[in-house]
């Protein structure tokens, strides 16, 4: 369930489901890791042009589960922390509406077609490779 939406941000619910439930009665890590994956897909698309035809898509997912939520709801709170030329870097907390920390996540993303700032654009360190250059090093 949506709750806010805004540039390089997203917030969702997950209202608390028995069939999210482990057998003791706590959420299940996968409906944990799916909220924490949706909260982070959609942070991250708010910097993408829908009419790009853009892909995007997780090539990197860490959770670190801190404590169990037991028949309560939760929010996944999902920020973007950097955008790369291709790869966007995010941070996901997943807490109880009581703000009892459940997760913590950090996940990559990556949009090749995104066509953000360049690392050259962005530290203007290295000049464009000359032709030839990188068939050498090939």
């Amino acid at each position: 369930m949506y709750r806010e939406l805004e540039h390089e941000r997203a917030v969702l619910r997950l209202p608390h489901d028995p069939v999210h439930d482990n057998g003791n009665g706590s959420l299940n890590g996968g409906a944990t890791a799916s909220i924490i994956n949706m909260a982070g897909a959609l942070a991250a698309w708010t910097g993408i042009d829908l009419d790009s035809d853009a892909t995007l898509g997780c090539v990197d997912l860490s959770i670190q589960y801190l404590s169990a939520a037991f028949a309560e709801d939760v929010v996944a709170d999902a920020r973007v922390l950097r955008r790369g030329r291709d790869l966007f870097f995010l941070d996901v907390e997943l807490r109880t509406l009581q703000a009892k920390p459940i997760c913590q996540a950090l996940m990559i993303y990556r949009s090749p077609d995104y066509g953000g700032p360049s690392a050259t654009a962005i530290c203007g360190l290295y000049p464009p490779a000359r032709a030839g250059v990188s068939q050498a090093l090939a």
